[in-house]
Parts: C-alpha cells; structure tokens; sequence
C-alpha cells in the first residue's frame, strides 16, 4: 500500500483513517470549569468558618469588662457606669442586643435598684438585672414592661434573706474572687483562641494573621518594657 506524500516528499500525518463515528464519544473540555468551581470553593470556606465560629462562640467580651457568675453554669458581664461605652458597644452585637433596644445608661430612680445590677449573658446578651445580696437574676424590668414590681417582691421576699446568709454581701464577693483571681499565663490554645476572635469578630480575612506587618508589629511590641498603649 503506497504511502500519500506533501510535496516535499515526506509521508502524510493526518488522521485519515480515523472513523468520523469516533467523533461522538469526544466530550467538551470542562477542567477549567471545574477549576473555577473548586476556587470559588476555597474562597467561601473564610465565610463559612466565620459564621461556624460566630455561632458557637458568640462576640467576645474585652478583659477589662466586669464578669460574675452567680451559679456554676451562668456567667453575665456587669454593666459599670465607667465602662458603659464598652459594655454597650459588646452587647449591641449579642443576640439580644440586635433584637432589641435598651437604654443601659438611664437614671434608676426607685429604691430597689439600689439592691441590684444590670448584667447581661455572657452567651447571648439577654439582660437582667442581679440582686446584690443573693446573687439572683431576675428578668430585666426594661425587657418585659413589668416596672420594678419583681425587683422589690423579691427584696421583701423570704427567698433572698435565706440566702443572704448563705451567700454574703455580692462586693465583698467580687472582692474576694479579685484577690483569688490566678496571675494570667500565656497558653498557646488561648493565644490562637485571641486570634481568632479577632479575625471574627473584625471581620477580617484569615490571610491576615500571615501578613509580614502583623508579624513585625508582633514583634516590635514585644520589646516594650510593659504593655504598649495602642493609641
């Protein structure tokens, strides 16, 4: 069988016997495709995990906010007049805090309210108001209009006077766990937990925490003799 040469006397290389029925089983090239899928994968997995973990750990509370725990299962962060800026700023971003409205800072007026104070749940921000002498938390006044009817009966109530006895004076309390309260260490578990609140709780990228600047700055503070002031 004689071979079919070009014109430069070398043989033929195209695909003649090649069956044009052949031609049904080539499928269109999707690899880029997939590939711009499985990228768009990747770049919502930063969303996803922020939301994962915003659910779960709710917004952080600053250090310097005042925290009780009135029972061995709840923890409410105190509102202080000094502080008011930053408790309200904390709550605002709660559950409860972007579902409701409340004014922290209004003049309490009647007599009862010198035995309690304003907490919020550490958890999802729902307001309270604890008794100082017990340590019980009722239902704050501002959240179910009931006035401060449930605030006296439970000072005028037997309930609060047994444990008076039992549980002592609230400041004299908080005294006590401020002097019981272990010198912080550094973990590093704590130190990633840190991080990532802040990237959340930001909202920044995770790539943030790779940046040279953010290593540098790091670093650069680590020199102080004490903690550096941000501003």
């Amino acid at each position: 069988m004689s071979q079919i040469t070009d014109g430069y006397g070398y043989a033929s290389s195209s695909f003649e016997g090649l069956p044009l029925d052949a031609l049904q089983y080539l499928t269109p090239d999707d690899t880029l495709s997939q590939r711009k899928s499985q990228f768009d994968s990747v770049l919502d997995l930063p969303d996803l995990l922020d939301n994962q973990v915003r659910s779960r750990v709710g917004p952080r509370a600053l250090d310097t906010l005042t925290r009780i725990k009135p029972d061995s299962i709840n923890e409410y962060i105190v509102f202080t007049t000094d502080m008011s800026a930053e408790f309200v700023n904390w709550w605002l971003q709660t559950d409860f805090g972007k579902k409701k409205r409340l004014n922290w800072e209004v003049s309490r007026r009647a007599d009862c309210w010198t035995g309690f104070q304003q907490v919020a749940h550490t958890k999802d921000g729902k307001p309270g108001v604890m008794c100082n002498r017990c340590r019980t938390v009722l239902t704050h006044p501002a959240t179910n209009h009931t006035g401060n009817s449930s605030m006296q009966k439970h000072l005028d109530g037997p309930r609060c006077r047994q444990r008076i006895t039992k549980k002592g004076n609230i400041q004299q309390l908080l005294s006590d766990a401020a002097e019981r309260r272990p010198a912080p260490f550094f973990t590093q578990q704590t130190w990633e937990q840190k991080i990532l609140n802040l990237i959340t709780v930001s909202h920044l990228p995770f790539l943030f925490v790779e940046h040279q600047e953010f290593h540098d700055l790091i670093s650069y503070a680590r020199l102080a003799p004490t903690s550096p002031s941000v501003f």
